[in-house]
């Protein structure tokens, strides 16, 4: 599942399964891409067959990583997510890594 996509960088958002309806819809970015920066939304699933999937869930890219979905577990999702963020879309300038209880201040 490789594909090496060029982007400049990543706006990676780390949640969970318990805020997925919630959180990340009152917080959400307003687009998926800021020039070049890839907007990435991150959810554990411990009881996923493969390791990683990102899929595109209501105009959001979401990566679920295989790991455990718990606050004790934040940096193990973490580091799945940069592993598989790297090997999907080499960020050349890199990782902006946010909590999904951030409001940004999106000025056009």
């Amino acid at each position: 599942m490789l594909c090496m996509e060029d982007t400049d960088g990543i706006i990676l958002i780390l949640s969970c399964q318990k805020h997925e309806n919630t959180r990340l819809r009152k917080y959400r970015l307003t687009k998926n891409t800021y020039g070049s920066w890839k907007v990435i939304y991150v959810i554990g699933d411990i009881f996923m067959e493969s390791q990683y999937r990102i899929i595109n869930k209501e105009n959001m890219n979401i990566l679920y990583v295989k790991c455990e979905d718990s606050y004790i577990h934040l940096l193990k999702k973490l580091s799945l997510a940069i592993k598989y963020v790297i090997e999907l879309y080499n960020p050349k300038k890199g990782i902006l890594r946010c909590g999904d209880d951030l409001l940004f201040n999106e000025i056009d």
